[in-house]
């Protein structure tokens, strides 16, 4: 993470059972009924809901509950339409757009589906590779590149991409799925010299190879892409190249860039100032479901990171981070160490993450009428 030596305008930190919705996330309850696994023969509101709390909440539950039993490739417009006559349901459509509310509905669905689903590793594994970085850099993209193949990613899927003006390349691991649709998963590997780099950015960095062993063994919708940047810390120089070699088409063809940068230091943040909204709701979606914490953490003024490059190419993406004021200052200096990592949370940020990737996943596909909306930040 490029560090500018301002003040960061940070947001408050709320946990997501917390978040006033209202303001911003209006969908951070939304998947609670579906981890319940809410079943019922007829197409009515389950006796069960009535005591919700928000009558949204019995909303986005009845929509996710019909679109479950619907087939997926229907006219969704026409079927959202159709529940117009609920009350609550106009009431939640008023709060969004129609691109919105398809796409948390579908994660509902997705999840009443049980479509949401890989492989969680256990707490040694994850730790393992943590505790693996070399002290350059070199050494690190070497060991990137053999724990892509323990993971199961081998060539051609496997590959160095040169990078101009750099002496390492990106290590860019590809996951075939079902469609040419991709989500893009990136974390540089590069670091700056004071310090070990192990918060910023190998705790990024090491969960690629782990992202691909949850994935790889469920069939996907989407073709996953993980890279390993290399020189962030000297401009996204990566990320830059990587992108100005994608054409127009081939940018289109991406729904999602999930960016990891600096891990561990607390509970999962997410830089919602420079992500895409619908990205940002359909993690604190994925939080509430699995009960994982997780926070807004604007860290404006900190400087840049790779997904900073796929939003300038209208490229959906994400930042998620785990920086606070009282962490801010071991980002570039002596004290980013393996010490500076609390273990628990670095593993509940891989727990979450993983789930992320499979929910949106079976959420952001683009079925007709179905896009991400790539403008909206």
């Amino acid at each position: 993470m490029p560090h500018l030596h301002r003040k960061a305008t940070t947001k408050e930190a709320v946990e997501p059972n917390e978040f006033d919705s209202s303001k911003l996330f209006n969908f951070s309850y939304a998947v609670v009924p579906c981890e319940r696994r809410l079943e019922s023969p007829s197409l009515t509101f389950p006796p069960s809901l009535a005591s919700f709390k928000k009558r949204s909440q019995v909303g986005i539950a009845f929509l996710a509950l019909k679109l479950s039993h619907s087939n997926r490739h229907e006219n969704l417009t026409a079927l959202r339409d159709s529940f117009s006559a609920e009350p609550s349901v106009r009431m939640l459509m008023r709060q969004m757009s129609k691109k919105k509310w398809i796409a948390v509905a579908l994660l509902c669905a997705a999840c009443a589906h049980g479509q949401i689903r890989y492989v969680k590793l256990p707490p040694e594994k994850i730790a393992q590779r943590l505790e693996a970085a070399a002290d350059n850099q070199a050494e690190r993209g070497a060991y990137l590149r053999t724990q892509f193949q323990t993971a199961g990613c081998m060539a051609p899927n496997l590959k160095d991409e040169v990078v101009p003006h750099q002496k390492l390349p990106n290590i860019v691991c590809v996951i075939p799925g079902k469609t040419a649709r991709k989500i893009v998963v990136g974390a540089h590997y590069d670091f700056v010299a004071d310090g070990r780099g192990i918060v910023d950015n190998w705790s990024g960095a090491a969960l690629l190879p782990s992202f691909v062993e949850s994935l790889k063994d469920q069939p996907r919708e989407h073709t996953f892409v993980f890279i390993a940047f290399t020189g962030e810390e000297r401009g996204m120089l990566g990320s830059k190249s990587y992108v100005s070699q994608l054409s127009n088409e081939q940018r289109k063809e991406i729904d999602a860039m999930v960016n990891l940068d600096t891990l561990g230091l607390s509970t999962t943040k997410v830089w919602a100032s420079d992500s895409s909204t619908p990205l940002v709701k359909a993690l604190f979606s994925v939080a509430s479901m699995i009960n994982s914490p997780l926070a807004v953490m604007n860290v404006d003024g900190m400087g840049q990171s790779d997904n900073d490059t796929f939003r300038v190419a209208k490229i959906p993406e994400i930042c998620v981070h785990s920086v606070t004021q009282d962490t801010m200052h071991v980002i570039h200096s002596h004290n980013d160490q393996l010490s500076a990592i609390r273990r628990d949370d670095y593993y509940e940020s891989y727990r979450l993450m993983a789930a992320y990737l499979a929910s949106i996943d079976a959420s952001f596909t683009q079925s007709p009428g179905v896009t991400p909306d790539q403008t909206t930040k």
